[in-house]
């Protein structure tokens, strides 16, 4: 037996040659359907929060994206409040109350200092609310990726940020001997099918080793998991499903060359035949990679690629209703912003411009509760009400990293002192470049 079969098992020797021809033909017909969506994306339900139009504003450069909305809050979305143009004064926003931070003690997990942890990651840890011996939620601070709108610039930021949180929440891992359960921002409860087909994608692509129809068994599992729905399209797990495809197929071909199949004739014949259903496969994760390529998956969310290697288990930290009406509040504000700018850029008259004025400053406090606020409640309301919360010291929450949980917590904490959270702050020293602030 040569060493390719000793390694590689081989299938049986029969072979439908229109077997490939079939492949070949699905295969084009699932690439013109991909093609024609990456050329004109339609927005669906899972789709609708991350496709906000950025607003350009007058001499502050704010915008509002994806980002603003899932990770900025108050600090993003009033970026350019912060001054008046008329020379009224605001008031403060209700929500944030300031609070001395407490002394900083050791807080220690499995005998290992929580903050050296930390630093071993490139993070500063903080502890904003102690608990003694706990339970605390570790909020570790976010940098989403905004792939409509970043730079190259943005996307290293994004990359080097979640490669901090992958250390961190790895850290944690092998210190709870166990899965680590991690709630995480953008992880809505209908995600949860969504992340396991990934992750089934990823069992069977990691199942797949060299033989003669590797290529045709290859386009079989492409095909099947293609036409599912639910994955969506020019989304983060679409893409990261063509990224998975084309790791796949680079170490199909390097296994190739460094074990030189033993084929038949009749093998080694179907094997050259199906070699156009590689090139298929190929131009497919091109496709792809011309909307967007960011040079490290971990660009999609560290959550994310912890889930795929088996290391995690994500659990939602916001819900469906509370998106949408969080997404409802920041278009109506997104609006009115637009109203006012548009009228600014033309020079309208003060007492027009004074009126739109006073409406974005009217929107701008329901703006700042469901964006930032009620999403920050419904966080811990999830964190609470789970069972796991209740039996670990530590919960992971992946959220944005302008938000502070500081004031809800304490909220909750004084109507339920019997369930008390404490808070702990972690945050990935990547020098920001004000994106998402």
């Amino acid at each position: 037996m040569s060493s390719f079969e000793s390694a590689y098992p081989e299938q049986p020797a029969t072979f439908d040659e229109s077997s490939i021809e079939d492949a070949l033909s699905q295969l084009k017909a699932i690439n013109a359907r991909l093609a024609v969506g990456h050329k004109n994306p339609e927005p669906d339900e899972n789709t609708a929060l991350y496709s906000i139009e950025r607003i350009p504003v007058e001499d502050e450069g704010f915008t509002l994206s994806r980002r603003g909305f899932l990770q900025a809050g108050v600090a993003g979305a009033t970026a350019f409040l912060k001054q008046n143009v008329f020379g009224e004064t605001e008031p403060a926003a209700p929500e944030q109350v300031m609070r001395p931070r407490p002394r900083e003690r050791v807080i220690e997990i499995n005998g290992r200092s929580l903050a050296e942890l930390a630093r071993q990651s490139g993070c500063e840890m903080r502890l904003k609310i102690d608990n003694g011996d706990g339970p605390f939620i570790l909020h570790i601070h976010q940098n989403h990726e905004d792939f409509e709108h970043d730079t190259s610039k943005g996307i290293n930021e994004t990359i080097r940020w979640q490669e901090r949180i992958k250390n961190f929440l790895l850290q944690i891992a092998s210190n709870v001997q166990k899965p680590l359960y991690v709630f995480s921002e953008g992880f809505e409860s209908s995600d949860h099918a969504k992340y396991l087909a990934l992750y089934n994608i990823r069992q069977e692509f990691d199942q797949l080793q060299p033989s003669s129809d590797v290529w045709l068994r290859l386009a079989q599992v492409y095909q099947k998991r293609s036409e599912q729905s639910v994955l969506g399209r020019t989304n983060r797990l679409f893409f990261m499903f063509c990224l998975l495809l084309g790791q796949t197929i680079e170490r199909i071909e390097r296994q190739l060359q460094q074990i030189p199949p033993m084929y038949s004739l009749e093998q080694q014949r179907f094997f050259t035949q199906s070699l156009s259903l590689r090139d298929d496969l190929k131009a497919a994760v091109q496709a792809a990679d011309t909307i967007f390529h960011p040079p490290s998956p971990l660009y999609w969310g560290a959550e994310l690629n912890l889930y795929l290697d088996g290391k995690v288990v994500p659990l939602s930290a916001e819900t469906i209703e509370g998106n949408i009406k969080g997404f409802a509040a920041w278009k109506k504000y997104e609006i009115a912003a637009k109203e006012f700018n548009a009228a600014l850029a033309r020079g309208t008259d003060k007492k027009i411009r004074q009126k739109l004025w006073k409406e974005v400053l009217k929107i701008k406090p329901e703006m700042q509760r469901k964006t930032y606020h009620d999403r920050e409640m419904i966080a811990c309301g999830l964190i609470r009400s789970h069972p796991m919360a209740r039996r670990e010291r530590f919960v992971p929450l992946i959220f944005g990293d302008a938000h502070d949980f500081t004031t809800v917590l304490s909220q909750q904490n004084q109507k339920l002192p019997l369930r008390k959270f404490g808070l702990i702050e972690i945050i990935p020293s990547v020098p920001p470049s004000g994106k998402g602030k």
